[in-house]
């Protein structure tokens, strides 16, 4: 019976070559150390900026859009044991509000978005970091900024 190690272990095997050609014999042992592929471990992210529960305050207004506005700088880390610095579309950002669609705001690890207030009352948003490294695992963290408007 064949025990097989676990999937963490390193499993030595030792081979011994020999050749004989009619005369001559020769002979050499290989050793070769096997391992499995560990498991994929899916990335870790942080938002660096905004912090969560930060207020903004707008005094800006966008005809176009028909909403007050502010920018805002988003950073963050995203690193994966397997890939290292996650950054580009690896590392996507989306504002989530109430009765709106989720909005891409970005990617990368730092970049400026533009955040918007249609009401006279505050606007909430949650803001998502997702980071998908290259073995299609992902991970994500949010944080809660508001929006208000100056009057």
């Amino acid at each position: 019976m064949i025990r097989r190690p676990p999937r963490s272990t390193l499993f030595p095997y030792t081979t011994l070559f020999r050749s004989f050609d009619g005369q001559l014999t020769g002979e050499d042992v290989i050793q070769i150390t096997i391992q499995a592929d560990p498991v994929d471990v899916p990335p870790s992210v942080a938002i660096l900026t905004p912090t969560s529960g930060q207020v903004f305050w707008v005094d800006t207004f966008d005809s176009v859009e028909g909403a007050w506005y502010i920018d805002v700088a988003f950073t963050a880390t995203a690193t994966d044991p397997e890939d290292g610095s996650l950054n580009g579309t690896d590392v996507r950002w989306i504002a989530r509000r109430a009765g709106a669609a989720d909005e891409l705001l970005g990617t990368g690890r730092g970049m400026t978005a533009r955040l918007y207030s249609r009401v006279p009352i505050s606007t909430n948003y949650t803001i998502i970091l997702e980071a998908t490294d290259s073995a299609g695992q992902t991970s994500s963290t949010s944080i809660q900024v508001k929006v208000n408007i100056l009057s």
